[in-house]
């Protein structure tokens, strides 16, 4: 079934078009869904109308809520908090890897990704590092963080702003790093030192946490980074994933994963081989990385 149009209202209408369809395509009386989803029937007819006839305002579904709404009407939990305007916490954590050579703003695949649910955007990019004739250097984290919070600091507030934070710096030091191991191991714990920062700056959690990498950054560094290791390393690190190909088109979960395995083939394996193995991995690698519990 179509679980409704995001252009297509409010969230609370779009969430309550959709819980009575549901229901009434299960056969469920409104008692009998209210009575399995354990909340009264009328709170169920404010959900289904948008409307709490007490207050004139939508209802606010909590996550433990709208998770037993879901358990009843076999409705995902992801689906839920969309309509419902909420977001999972871990949706605004996402990998965007950007194919082609050439480099280009992460910016307008950011909006189209976070699109209705983002005011204003921060992009930290580092200048391109001239590392010709240096040494590898150790990866910091800190750096970056830092930058963020100087950012913050001295942005212009906007208040109830949805901020978005867009990460490209991380990329443009991948060819220059001794060990990618450091480097990943920061991505591991991104989502909350981000959060962390903001909430220090502006009490509040950022609507999006984008972290950029470029195929050709990756690519650059082949000859010393294990290239299959390393992006295998980025998509765990990330509860979602998108790929932006030089065209503009964006493509996210299995088949951006897939997308970005396919271009670190290792040698020795056949393309026709390594597609199949690719696709099959992608497969189980979006069903863990979306996982409850992140």
């Amino acid at each position: 079934m179509p679980w409704g149009d995001p252009d297509s209202g409010a969230p609370a209408n779009r969430l309550g078009a959709a819980l009575r369809r549901r229901r009434e395509e299960l056969g469920l009386s409104l008692r009998e869904a209210a009575r399995r989803i354990e909340i009264s029937p009328g709170y169920l007819v404010a959900l289904e109308q948008g409307r709490n006839p007490s207050t004139g305002r939508a209802p606010m579904p909590s996550p433990p809520i709208l998770a037993a709404i879901g358990r009843v009407l076999g409705v995902d939990l992801a689906t839920l908090l969309d309509l419902a305007g909420v977001g999972s916490p871990h949706e605004a954590h996402l990998l965007l890897y950007q194919t082609g050579s050439a480099f280009r703003s992460p910016a307008p695949a950011a909006r189209h990704l976070f699109a209705g649910r983002v005011d204003g955007w921060i992009e930290i990019v580092d200048p391109p590092l001239d590392t010709a004739g240096s040494e590898p250097q150790p990866y910091d984290p800190g750096h970056t963080l830092a930058a963020l919070a100087d950012v913050l600091a001295t942005a212009p507030r906007i208040d109830g702003s949805r901020l978005g934070m867009i990460f490209g710096a991380n990329s443009s030091v991948v060819s220059s790093i001794a060990d990618p191991a450091p480097l990943l191991a920061s991505e591991a714990t991104w989502e909350h030192d981000v959060a962390a920062v903001c909430r220090a700056a502006t009490g509040a959690d950022p609507a999006a946490n984008v972290c950029v990498y470029r195929d050709a950054d990756v690519r650059e560094r082949a000859q010393h980074l294990d290239a299959l290791a390393f992006t295998l390393g980025l998509v765990r690190a990330h509860p979602r994933v998108a790929v932006e190909d030089e065209d503009g088109t964006v493509v996210t979960g299995s088949l951006a994963i897939e997308a970005i395995l396919q271009r670190a083939q290792p040698a020795g394996i056949s393309g026709s081989t390594w597609g199949a193995l690719a696709a099959a991995a992608a497969a189980g690698l979006s069903r863990e990385v979306v996982a409850p519990g992140r």
